[in-house]
């Protein structure tokens, strides 16, 4: 088994976008926008996982900078390994990527947000050294 995992490019907006509608339904975005926030992504990082050539799933992250403080953090937004992949490694393989990246860019944390409910990635966030914290996430939708 070949497992490569790469920048997500323009060229590979219709696998992301097959991909994301697994991790996140139907009309969570359209592929137009997909290919425009690749071609300009902003603080967006987008790693895409291959497994012998094929789509396996991906990691979305995000790097935040503020002039009120010294150093960078990064949020991992989104994450998805397909079912027949998981448990082989690759998740965390995907995830340390993405962590290798957030630090080449100076970033000094990885932060998160998880359901309550989604006690698998509980576990596998907590696997890979993960902690909760004592932070309260607060939300109004606009």
């Amino acid at each position: 088994m070949a497992i490569q995992i790469k920048p997500a490019t323009v060229r590979e907006a219709y696998w992301l976008y097959a991909l994301n509608e697994e991790a996140n339904g139907a009309n969570a975005t359209t592929p137009e926008r997909m290919q425009q926030r690749l071609r300009t992504p902003g603080n967006e990082h987008i790693l895409l996982a291959f497994v012998d050539s094929q789509p396996a799933g991906f990691i979305c992250v995000q790097l935040w900078r503020s002039a009120c403080r010294f150093s960078s953090w990064g949020e991992i937004c989104d994450i998805y390994l397909q079912e027949a992949y998981r448990g082989q490694g690759i998740g965390a393989l995907l995830l340390r990527s993405a962590e290798s990246l957030l630090r080449d860019l100076e970033a000094y944390t990885v932060i998160l947000r998880l359901s309550q409910r989604n006690h698998p990635a509980q576990d596998f966030f907590e696997s890979q050294g993960y902690f909760r914290d004592q932070d309260a996430c607060y939300r109004r939708d606009l």
